[in-house]
């Protein structure tokens, strides 16, 4: 039931992005943001991610989504470019699905020039769950992602099963630790 209303929620455009600010602790400023994916109901509840993500993962779903989410985060980013925010990065979450798509990078690269934006001012975020498969067949794809421009992070490091040796293997850019790894929960 849930995955009839999330595809309904897809095509009647109600998911939509709220972006959360990467802030310079020394100077206060807002330079950069992560693109999070939210859905509200027609009737204005809110389903939180951990609830609907897995499920269009599950279902296949995940892949027009993720391509959607990059889509109009970029566009936002084109429009801050725009306005003289040339610097500004953004971050978009990739799900584990959507990396293994054949034609994940060509995809990626795609939307980047379709909206003029700078590959060095995109990050994708990838778990650390991704790393779980061929690691060889990951590292192709993180170099070409990585030969495009674009920076690496590995989201929730601390939450499955990966090792700090299979982290130098994939050569991120960027590590994003779990809270839970450092609280201890």
């Amino acid at each position: 039931q849930m995955l009839s209303r999330l595809r309904l929620a897809f095509s009647a455009e109600r998911l939509f992005l709220v972006y959360q600010p990467f802030v310079d602790l020394a100077s206060g400023r807002i330079i950069g943001a992560e693109a999070l994916l939210r859905w509200r109901t027609e009737q204005g509840e809110f389903i939180p991610p951990d609830r609907f993500i897995p499920l269009a993962e599950q279902s296949g779903l995940m892949v027009p989504i993720g391509d959607w989410v990059a889509r109009s985060a970029f566009q936002f980013l084109k429009r801050l470019v725009d306005l003289g925010y040339d610097g500004f990065r953004m971050a978009i979450n990739v799900s584990h699905v959507q990396f293994r798509e054949p034609d994940f990078v060509d995809k990626l690269v795609t939307a980047i020039s379709d909206h003029g934006v700078k590959p060095a001012n995109i990050e994708i975020e990838l778990t650390e769950s991704v790393a779980i498969d061929n690691i060889e067949m990951i590292e192709q794809k993180l170099a070409a992602v990585r030969a495009v421009g674009v920076v690496i992070a590995i989201d929730d490091f601390g939450t499955g099963y990966s090792s700090l040796n299979i982290l130098r293997q994939l050569n991120v850019d960027r590590l994003k630790i779990d809270r839970s790894f450092i609280s201890g929960e």
